[in-house]
């Protein structure tokens, strides 16, 4: 699996992670969740609610990863270089496994929490994106 990140408005994705060049997932194969927006109106004297769904769905994707790193001071600098570079920053995600490629567009980190050991790094991201979809976002 290889996720690599794109923040809206630059030319190039980024890689996050790459099993290929040693990374370890540390999660099920693939995990997150998908909520679908519902409109709900309770309705002046009404016996019941009104729910209407909108269609709108939003993924939840808590990913964690660990890596190693050249040196301590490296692995502390990775740490910095995530949460700069993700932190308050609109992207889409770019995620290859088993020769498919899927994109999960206009998304944020909600959280990022990290573990680091000497040269090795655990990061835990939970990511809020718009629904999945095989085509590559243009923006």
């Amino acid at each position: 699996m290889k996720v690599s990140y794109k923040i809206i408005g630059q030319a190039s994705w980024v890689t996050l992670f790459d099993q290929s060049q040693g990374a370890t997932v540390v999660m099920p194969d693939f995990k997150g969740s998908v909520k679908w927006l519902c409109h709900v109106a309770e309705g002046f004297g009404a016996a019941s609610e009104s729910v209407t769904p909108e269609g709108n769905a939003t993924a939840t994707l808590p990913w964690r990863f660990g890596q190693s790193y050249s040196t301590p001071a490296a692995a502390v600098a990775a740490v910095r270089l995530l949460a700069t570079a993700l932190g308050g920053s609109k992207f889409h995600l770019q995620v290859v496994q088993d020769g498919e490629t899927q994109y999960w567009p206009n998304g944020s980190v909600e959280s990022y929490e990290f573990e680091v050991n000497n040269c090795y790094v655990f990061h835990s991201f939970q990511f809020r994106t718009e629904f999945v979809t095989k085509t590559q976002p243009t923006t």
